[in-house]
């Protein structure tokens, strides 16, 4: 009887330690489903992003060396910039600075177009920018970004 009794216990030991064996390999299976699924949504988050920030700079334009001139503001430097492309102002949706003002450094200038069309019409026309004074310096930087 007293061997019995040890023999089911070594059993009940031994089905312990298989129930204990097959727990962790489950939770680990868990483990592994469970960061695989946050990973593949984690990608498919970045591609969205990604997806999104190229579909919103499509109607960018970024230009080099526009002055900042005492009494003009930007967007009006801008309007006589369309005006010399012969392109309508009011293809334009804004008008921003990219970074922030440092002493003997000319900021970048980012013109967001309302559409894809009107950029292509500037980019087209930036060639008649060569024989204006103003605005010769800034042809090879006007640039699709």
């Amino acid at each position: 009887m007293d061997q019995n009794l040890k023999e089911m216990r070594s059993e009940i030991e031994e089905f312990k330690i298989g129930i204990m064996t097959t727990d962790t390999k489950v939770e680990t299976a868990i483990e592994a489903k469970l960061l695989d699924v946050v990973e593949k949504k984690l990608e498919h988050k970045v591609k969205v992003d990604e997806s999104m920030d190229i579909e919103r700079r499509k109607y960018n334009l970024v230009v080099q060396g526009i002055m900042e001139e005492d009494g003009k503001d930007d967007e009006e430097i801008i309007d006589e910039l369309m005006s010399s492309l012969h392109c309508a102002p009011r293809n334009v949706e804004q008008i921003n600075r990219i970074g922030g003002k440092v002493e003997g450094r000319l900021s970048p200038v980012r013109i967001v177009m309302r559409s894809v069309e009107a950029k292509s019409e500037v980019l087209k026309r930036a060639k008649l920018l060569k024989g204006t004074s103003q605005f010769s310096r800034i042809l090879s930087s006007l640039t699709s970004r």
